[in-house]
């Protein structure tokens, strides 16, 4: 009787230690599923904070870029307002000096003149203001501004004259030069035809025709 009671109580106590037994088997793989995700995780972490680093950093650079080019562009065109207006006066001496008769050319007080308006050009150009030669040239809207024309010109016509003077400052535009556009002269035109017809391609030289052996 005694020996039946310890085989049912060995049998429930083998029953109840069997999961016990199993849950502890289990353990380490759930905690190395835990750990890989959690090393997943960490890595993606630090994966976005290395990406925030490097748009921060890049960033910093721009804004630094940005800064040094606003200084320079300030520096640069710091007197862009005030050439504006002194060239109101400039275009002022100069009616002024293309009124002067011709018999009055050659005076030591006109020379005078002349040479102090060749000083301002000097003077502008310390200040990277430089004007822009548009007689004779092809019209350009970028740089010139046709307040006249002169036939039916098209996209062919080059300036014939100009009525205000055009300037640039350093790389900017300070303003248009007013010009008239017209047809080129077709006497230009055939001089330039000419002239790539006689010129020897190889070095440039005028090509000169060679006596003809059999006219002696």
């Amino acid at each position: 009787m005694t020996t039946n009671a310890e085989d049912d109580f060995g049998s429930v106590e083998s029953a109840g230690s069997a999961p016990a037994a199993d849950a502890g088997d289990g353990a380490p793989a759930d905690d190395e599923t835990s750990l890989q995700a959690r090393i997943t995780e960490l890595e993606d972490e630090r994966v976005e904070l290395m990406n925030r680093v490097t748009r921060a950093r890049a960033d910093q650079s721009n804004l630094k870029r940005r800064s040094a080019q606003e200084v320079e562009d300030g520096r640069k065109f710091a007197n862009q307002f005030f050439a504006g207006d002194l060239l109101r006066v400039i275009d002022s001496l100069d009616r002024a000096l293309g009124a002067v008769p011709q018999n009055l050319h050659g005076f030591s007080w006109i020379d005078g003149i002349l040479i102090f308006r060749a000083q301002i050009d000097s003077l502008l150009r310390t200040q990277g203001i430089e004007r822009i030669d548009a007689l004779g040239e092809e019209f350009d809207p970028r740089f010139h501004e046709a307040v006249a024309q002169e036939g039916d010109t098209g996209a062919e016509g080059v300036v014939r004259e100009v009525y205000q003077l055009g300037y640039m400052i350093h790389d900017r535009l300070l303003r248009p030069a007013l010009v008239q556009v017209g047809p080129a002269d077709e006497d230009e035109e055939a001089e330039t035809e000419v002239a790539e017809v006689v010129t020897d391609p190889a070095d440039g030289e005028p090509a000169t025709a060679e006596p003809d052996a059999g006219a002696e």
